[in-house]
């Protein structure tokens, strides 16, 4: 009987026993003890299972619509998929093409009692993926009403400064960014030049731009430092200086 191995293993999370290697090795070991002869092998390494454009997902998949193959072999159902209506929808294709899934953690995924716990086993780890997104989004949200910095970017005239001591991690003022902001904002609001005038005489200066660059001629580079209303304390603290 003809086989294919799937293997797959996200770059975020990279448990032990769910290594490529690892996987293929107890595949191989599972087809050999079965008389299987392995036709090819399909690895996704580096890539979510909460998507479908997976390279050789794609591949393995083309190859099952040519019938190149009757057993598809994975480790367990979340290698194929991490969401179970893509797990469906791959099952689901590969039984229309006369392919047998079977997964070392879980069985064949062609009898009844099988199907049954493949929906359960999907169903509950895709509920529990959706609390963990729930409680980092709270958390999230939590330490940005408090007043930290919750991502690695800050808008332009800021830098961050990373959580010690018991300091929440915050933005505090650039200094050396902020004189240009402000100076945007003045010519903007208070001279009433345009943004091409603006970003012209930037650019002729030579003035650092939001990426580091020294062209200011592109919309964003005067939006990044215009728009946001985190732009606004480096505008106030003018006052003071």
């Amino acid at each position: 009987m003809r086989a294919a191995i799937y293997a797959r293993v996200s770059s975020e999370r990279q448990e032990k026993e769910h290594t490529i290697g690892s996987q293929l090795e107890a595949l191989r070991n599972y087809a050999n003890q079965h008389a299987m002869e392995i036709v090819e092998e399909f690895t996704d390494e580096g890539y979510s299972g909460a998507r479908l454009d997976r390279p050789a997902l794609d591949r393995m998949r083309d190859l099952a619509e040519h019938r190149g193959f009757e057993v598809l072999l994975s480790y367990c159902t979340d290698r194929l998929a991490r969401k179970f209506v893509l797990q469906a929808l791959i099952l689901e294709e590969l039984e229309r093409f006369g392919v047998k899934a079977i997964f070392l953690e879980g069985g064949a995924a062609d009898d009844p009692l099988s199907k049954l716990m493949h929906q359960i086993t999907g169903a509950v780890a895709e509920f529990e993926r959706a609390k963990i997104t729930e409680r980092n989004r709270r958390g999230k949200l939590y330490r940005a009403r408090c007043g930290e910095i919750v991502t690695g970017e800050v808008p332009f005239g800021y830098v961050r400064i990373p959580r010690r001591d018991g300091v929440a991690s915050h933005a505090e003022i650039r200094e050396d960014e902020a004189v240009v902001v402000r100076r945007i904002f003045d010519a903007y609001v208070q001279q009433g030049q345009t943004i091409r005038h603006i970003a012209k005489q930037l650019t002729l200066e030579g003035t650092p731009n939001p990426s580091g660059g020294r062209e200011w001629h592109r919309p964003p580079c005067i939006a990044s430092c215009t728009m946001k209303p985190t732009s606004a304390p480096c505008t106030t603290a003018a006052a003071t200086v």
